[in-house]
């Protein structure tokens, strides 16, 4: 079987406030998808609104927050020289890819939701019935998707991402740009979360979506389970 094509898409956003000066994404929520894609067999992407570096929210990598996943990633030369040179989403042809996995951290906050070249990918994704996959506060990426109606992409789709609470107990509430629980839930969809920081996976049709950090592993299963049946309803 052909390598699957999988297309990673992060933050290039790395200033947050006086609470926690630097951010990005959230190390985890990149490496252990990243090495649930590797498995499948898949070329991987990595992309960017500006390409070049992605930024890391050092809080990732602290003794308390930072994972084997992520330890194994800062040590793979491959995988950080992918990180270290993202393609810019402009020039992101969506047809190249089989699966798009869109990563959190607070980071995407501020620049996932504005990306035009990301908001025409995710469309294409959409009218092609791909698998999209999201993870934190990488559902911000779906915020700005609309049906052809006019109606929000999200309304009556059952989806998580990460909620007020967590925002809360980091008190980042007056440093993010908006609340993304609060804004899924304004736009109609049906948003379910977990206890604070434990595993919770949403799967509606094509749409695979992961509460926080702790979900990233579990959340890029499901979307690799979902191409897989897709690929095995094909031949």
């Amino acid at each position: 079987m052909n390598d699957s094509k999988v297309l990673i898409v992060t933050t290039s956003h790395s200033t947050l406030g006086d609470r926690r000066p630097s951010t990005g994404i959230w190390l985890e929520e990149l490496a252990g998808p990243y090495y649930v894609f590797k498995d499948l067999p898949s070329e991987i992407t990595i992309a960017s609104p500006t390409g070049g570096q992605v930024p890391i929210d050092p809080a990732s990598e602290t003794a308390n927050s930072i994972t084997n996943s992520a330890k194994l990633f800062r040590a793979d030369t491959q995988a950080m020289k992918l990180l270290s040179s993202s393609i810019p989403l402009a020039g992101v042809i969506s047809a190249d890819f089989d699966l798009i996995f869109i990563v959190g951290g607070h980071g995407s906050m501020f620049d996932l939701r504005s990306s035009k070249p990301l908001i025409k990918i995710m469309d294409q994704f959409i009218s092609a019935n791909k698998p999209i996959g999201t993870v934190g506060s990488g559902a911000a990426a779906l915020l700005s998707l609309f049906n052809e109606d006019g109606t929000p992409f999200l309304k009556d789709k059952r989806i998580t991402a990460y909620s007020n609470e967590e925002v809360e107990q980091e008190g980042l509430i007056h440093s993010v740009p908006f609340l993304l629980e609060s804004e899924l839930l304004s736009l109609g969809a049906f948003y379910s979360r977990s206890a604070h920081y434990s595993s919770r996976v949403v799967v509606d049709g094509q749409l695979v979506t992961g509460q926080n950090p702790a979900s990233a592993y579990d959340t890029a299963k499901k979307v690799v389970a979902l191409l897989q049946k897709q690929k095995k309803a094909i031949a």
